[in-house]
């Protein structure tokens, strides 16, 4: 099979790219860092001086996260390894463990 330039890669449907990608088992890593800083710019024109909607927050990355991972096994990745919940994240903001 002739590898396909950018452009034509680019053009490919999800099922053509599905064909090509999974034969090849491959492995994805995703670390996700900086989600709290991506939602407060997309919330808020500057930062909040109140307490964050903890609950809002978490709905809205995992739902993201979640699409992330779908639209990439749509495109034939064998196998996604998430980001892990740390042990010092719940010293790191107190109202979302609350």
């Amino acid at each position: 099979m002739r590898k396909p330039t950018q452009d034509e890669f680019l053009e490919m449907s999800d099922a053509e790219v599905f064909d090509r990608v999974y034969p090849c088992k491959l492995n994805l890593s995703v670390l996700l860092n900086g989600t709290r800083r991506w939602y407060l710019t997309q919330q808020f024109e500057k930062p909040p001086e109140k307490e964050l909607n903890h609950a809002e927050l978490l709905d809205l990355i995992y739902v993201n996260i979640a699409k992330l991972f779908k639209q990439t096994a749509n495109l034939g990745v064998y196998r996604i390894f998430g980001p892990a919940y740390s042990r010092v994240q719940r010293l790191r903001d107190g109202p979302a463990h609350e």
